[in-house]
């Protein structure tokens, strides 16, 4: 007989294995061309947070 912790615990298993099986589904359906325009919006993103902090140091470091 399953008690309210084992219960809880089978809730957060089943949680755990949706949230899973989403990401996994998710994951194997992306096609090469989306897995690209992925790449290209992390690489955008990555190089504007390396200007900013970039832009950040030389005011910081400059002042002195």
């Amino acid at each position: 007989m399953l008690t309210k912790v084992g219960l809880h615990r089978v809730d957060e298993i089943g949680t755990v294995a949706s949230y899973t099986a989403s990401g996994a589904a998710v994951w194997m359906g992306l096609t090469v061309d989306e897995w690209g325009i992925i790449g290209v919006l992390v690489g955008i993103c990555l190089g504007v947070a390396t200007f900013a902090f970039n832009v950040w140091f030389k005011m910081k470091y400059s002042k002195g």
